[in-house]
């Protein structure tokens, strides 16, 4: 070889020291990198410290105070997980009986769905949740369990659970995409849902924070009910309703709503757009009203408690053929016990009583 082609074939001592250098990088970021990990690795455990950290957190999400009798391990890697036996959660500052306490919580989240933010779950389950009335709904409520369950020979899963509210059976299931060893909520998700003979089945789409409710079916239990729900988030506290619904045989309703946090509660406000053909749509066997009944008595809501206290305040604008009524938070319940009396909606005299804005 001729000192000409030598030259040719070495590699300029620039891009020598550049690839030297590059090496280095990469080795001493891969040597961090498996220390920083064998590290996490070895956190987890079942330490007191631990145990506090977890009571803290789930103090600082639910606003109350906790406490997790049994920590049976938490880790951090190859999978964030967590495993807590006996939970109670007691109203700040009392020593009475706690209002929610869990038999078991165990769920764990992979490193890489965490680091970047891949929505995929390695495995969840909860059993025996018992909720005192007022804390999730007017009745008390019972988780038997919550979990996934992974469909053989199939890419798709369910997240199931079931339990009771009140009195009334409860049950529903989600469909969850399998990728790899985990599950993952795909963009398009199937779900059922029965409390007592009320029935609800659709599609959850998710369109990059927009949530659209497609296939809507409720039924108690032929359906009542039906068509789509728009929801796209406006902000951190804000949300922005929209749809076509049916009801009852004829009867159409468009919603165009925005539901907003205000001082502590829920204001719902904007207009709502029906059209009501037959009044048997709004207070026949298979109506509206019948629908509203049959949900006011499976979740223990009475038109007459708490009428100044709420939780939701409402300024909504209900337009049909016959004219347009103001709904408040002050008359909604009076105009829900006339509708099994009228002969249209709304009726005249509600038109005078309570008017709309106008144009």
């Amino acid at each position: 070889m001729t000192d000409a082609e030598e030259k040719q074939g070495e590699i300029p001592k620039e891009k020598q020291s550049w690839f030297m250098t590059l090496a280095k990088v990469t080795f001493f970021f891969t040597a961090f990198l498996l220390v920083i990990f064998t590290v996490m690795a070895n956190m987890g455990g079942s330490s007191d410290t631990l145990k506090s950290a977890i009571e803290e957190y789930m103090a600082g999400s639910t606003g109350y105070e906790v406490e997790v009798e049994t920590l049976n391990k938490m880790t951090f890697f190859p999978s964030i997980s967590i495993d807590i036996e006996r939970v109670r959660m007691f109203e700040p500052g009392t020593d009475f009986a706690p209002v929610v306490t869990i038999g078991r919580l165990y769920g764990a989240l992979g490193f890489r769905s965490v680091a970047f933010s891949a929505g995929e779950i390695k495995a969840f389950d909860l059993d025996e949740l018992h909720a005192q009335p007022g804390v999730l709904n007017s009745q008390a409520v019972f988780i038997e369990n919550i979990g996934i369950v992974g469909a053989e020979d199939s890419e798709k899963a369910l997240l199931q659970g079931r339990g009771k509210l009140g009195v009334h059976d409860v049950s529903f299931q989600v469909e969850m995409e399998i990728a790899g060893d985990a599950y993952k909520f795909g963009p398009d998700r199937p779900f059922e849902l029965t409390v007592g003979d009320l029935n609800a089945q659709g599609y959850l789409a998710d369109r990059r924070g927009r949530i659209l409710l497609q296939d809507l079916k409720i039924g108690m239990p032929d359906t009542v009910i039906s068509g789509k729900l728009d929801f796209i988030r406006k902000g951190k506290d804000k949300l922005r309703v929209g749809g076509d619904v049916r009801f009852g045989v004829s009867g159409n309703g468009k919603p165009d709503l925005l539901i907003e946090r205000v001082e502590g509660k829920r204001l719902i406000t904007g207009a709502i757009e029906a059209s009501v053909a037959n009044i048997e749509d709004i207070k026949g066997e298979k109506s509206i009203l019948a629908a509203y009944k049959k949900f006011r008595n499976i979740f223990g809501y009475e038109s007459s408690e708490e009428k100044t206290g709420r939780a939701l305040d409402l300024d909504i604008e209900l337009t049909t053929e016959s004219g347009c009524i103001h709904l408040t938070s002050k008359n909604i319940d009076v105009i829900i016990d006339q509708l099994s009396e009228v002969t249209k909606i709304p009726s005249a005299q509600q038109v005078e009583r309570y008017p709309c804005s106008g144009p």
